[in-house]
């Protein structure tokens, strides 16, 4: 959910302010006046402070949280920040920026990030321990599973869909499923061997079909917030895989 609210402050970084219009009920011209008033560029937040974002739940809105975005600009923090209310549908969180709020940014949350990030995949501390419980995929299903992220990583989305491996969009209001990888601050990269202890799996209902969920990992963070989900079907001769959501933590 934190990461859904980032996703309206990086459109405001990039300009978008006709992209952000059905993600606010700030005019444009308030936010650019809004955003004119700051008196610098405005920059994205960096992962480390995306985590530091508070989510506050909505009285009597089970599905709604508020999150305080704060605004950061060249020439440093600004006191201000958008509140940005995301709403659960399913699967997917729905932004929508509420209002200019006061904001004061926590020392990471000064230090600015990229919205694509940049760099190679030098990561910058251990990945933690993985949860007790995991299944890590089988050795039999990792070169399937890491060819599926590689081609996330190389961006073929269109690919993917074409191929059968990912969802195509359903409508107007789908924002596709690499929706959390385009806006996410960091760049994907390919599955470091470190990376299958925080992968999991489990059988479905249906034979020689799994369940399978995988922490993708990014050049800046190592591993992120991030986490796929899809089903593996293993008959016993092939090994394929299906992309079933992105999310962020």
């Amino acid at each position: 959910m934190r990461q859904a609210a980032v996703f309206c402050l990086n459109l405001l970084v990039k300009e978008a302010f006709g992209a952000v219009r059905p993600f606010s009920r700030v005019g444009e011209a308030d936010l650019r006046e809004g955003l004119a008033s700051l008196g610098g560029r405005l920059l994205p937040l960096s992962p480390e402070s995306v985590r530091e974002l508070t989510a506050r739940p909505v009285e009597g809105y089970p599905d709604q949280v508020d999150v305080v975005v704060p605004l950061v600009t060249a020439d440093g923090p600004t006191g201000a920040g958008l509140l940005v209310r995301v709403t659960e549908h399913g699967s997917v969180y729905r932004p929508e920026v509420l209002s200019f709020v006061d904001a004061e940014p926590t020392e990471a949350q000064t230090r600015p990030g990229d919205v694509r990030g940049a760099g190679v995949a030098v990561f910058p501390g251990p990945p933690g321990t993985p949860e007790k419980g995991l299944l890590p995929v089988p050795e039999r299903w990792r070169p399937v599973v890491a060819g599926v992220v590689h081609r996330l990583a190389a961006g073929d989305f269109a690919g993917l869909v074409r191929d059968g491996v990912a969802p195509a969009r359903e409508g107007p209001d789908d924002l596709g499923f690499e929706h959390w990888l385009v806006e996410y601050p960091a760049t994907l990269v390919d599955l470091p061997d470190e990376a299958w202890p925080f992968t999991d799996h489990e059988p479905t209902d249906e034979a020689e079909v799994w369940d399978v969920s995988v922490e993708l990992w990014t050049a800046e963070e190592g591993r992120s917030d991030l986490t796929l989900e899809g089903q593996v079907h293993d008959d016993g001769s092939a090994v394929t895989m299906r992309i079933e959501r992105i999310h962020t933590l």
